[in-house]
């Protein structure tokens, strides 16, 4: 899975695109559960595809928080130099067109009876602001939310990568402990208000921060995956999931005000990154899983399949007519039409935007580089 970029081939870490197809099934399957179909009756915990589709998306943002962070550092390591230029104008053109192209689809479709969603929404969406408190994004626009965390992370990061330098490394590990922490700290001390929306934006934002603090920290994770207790971890991360999935799905234990479920919240994004560190590392058992040429190619849609997969998997009442719309699988063709012939040619011509401006300069890595350094090249992401 060679993919060209501004200097030599680079090759994508093909169980990080295993990982991406699971989180956008989790998300896909409680959609069509939830608002298209309803729970299954043999379902006994109704908010298990709700809770999955939600691990999902965390999933997506810690290896996103991986993926950049691992990619400035290589670009660091180098050039010796970070561009911030090269940097926003490379998630301009990952990022913009797919989503824009989609927007103004559902703008068409609105317009025209099919579905009903208000102007305001989409043009929200558009700003990448439906996290806020009190967003106005509607059905197929919410998803949107997800997106906006994104934008809001690129935004900053690249401007504290550059001027943090060194630094960087002890930056991320406070950001980290800080949005880790700020949720229980809100509700100890009863902080109402503005407080509160901030404690729900520093929870996402915390899986995004502990990808990057797993980027920072390879070599602790190297040693740990590595090491004697390996087995250990690993029983202990898959033993949490369940009990957390179990107990967060129940009707009947309400964790949500107790501190159990705080503490799991800080656990959580700690689980992802054990599970994507070693995907990142391409051996075992895990790798081999995610290597699966199904998930594979769902895993490179992934980014176009989480953006349409909103127009296809709504409840009834947000469709005017009987249409095509209804039609789910449709879902997977508009979402390989979006890869191919926007995600690719966009991606090129930013690529071509920036050999321009920095006089093609090249990203090539010393032949003493890790070999974890090499495999990463240009690995593109949500």
């Amino acid at each position: 899975m060679a993919t060209n970029d501004s200097g030599p081939a680079r090759r994508r870490i093909v169980a990080l695109d295993g990982l991406r197809a699971i989180s956008i099934l989790f998300v896909i399957i409680d959609h069509l559960f939830i608002n298209r179909y309803g729970t299954p009756p043999y379902l006994d915990y109704p908010s298990i595809p709700l809770t999955l589709s939600a691990w999902g998306v965390e999933l997506f943002f810690v290896i996103s928080g991986f993926i950049i962070t691992k990619l400035a550092l290589i670009e660091q390591q180098a050039s010796g130099n970070f561009s911030i230029g090269s940097f926003y104008i490379r998630r301009l053109f990952r990022i913009g067109p797919p989503f824009y192209i989609y927007l103004g689809t559902i703008l068409l479709l609105a317009g025209a009876g099919l579905i009903t969603e208000p102007l305001s929404s989409i043009v929200q969406a558009a700003t990448f602001t439906c996290n806020v408190p009190d967003s106005e994004c509607q059905w197929f626009t919410r998803h949107a939310w997800s997106l906006a965390y994104e934008e809001q992370f690129y935004l900053v990061f690249p401007i504290i990568f550059y001027f943090m330098g060194r630094k960087f490394r002890k930056i991320i590990v406070y950001l980290t402990i800080a949005f880790l922490l700020y949720p229980t700290v809100q509700n100890l001390f009863h902080l109402n208000g503005f407080w509160h929306p901030a404690g729900l934006l520093a929870q996402k934002f915390s899986f995004i921060c502990v990808g990057a603090l797993l980027a920072t920290h390879e070599n602790i994770f190297r040693r740990l995956a590595t090491g004697r207790h390996a087995p250990v971890i690993w029983w202990g991360v898959a033993l949490f999931l369940a009990v957390f999935l179990f107990l967060n799905s129940s009707f009947y234990l309400p964790l949500q005000a107790k501190w159990t479920y705080r503490l799991g919240l800080v656990i959580l994004p700690f689980c992802f990154a054990w599970i994507v560190g070693h995907a990142a590392r391409e051996t075992g058992i895990v790798a081999r899983l995610l290597g699966n040429p199904i998930l594979q190619f769902i895993g490179t849609i992934s980014y176009s399949l989480y953006i349409w997969q909103q127009l296809f998997t709504g409840a009834w009442v947000h469709y005017s007519v009987n249409s095509w719309l209804l039609s789910f699988p449709m879902m997977f063709v508009l979402a390989t039409l979006s890869y191919y012939g926007v995600e690719r040619p966009f991606i090129k011509l930013g690529r071509r935007i920036i050999n321009v401006g920095i006089g093609a300069r090249r990203l090539a890595l010393p032949v003493t580089a890790p070999p974890e350094r090499q495999t990463l090249g240009a690995l593109e992401n949500r």
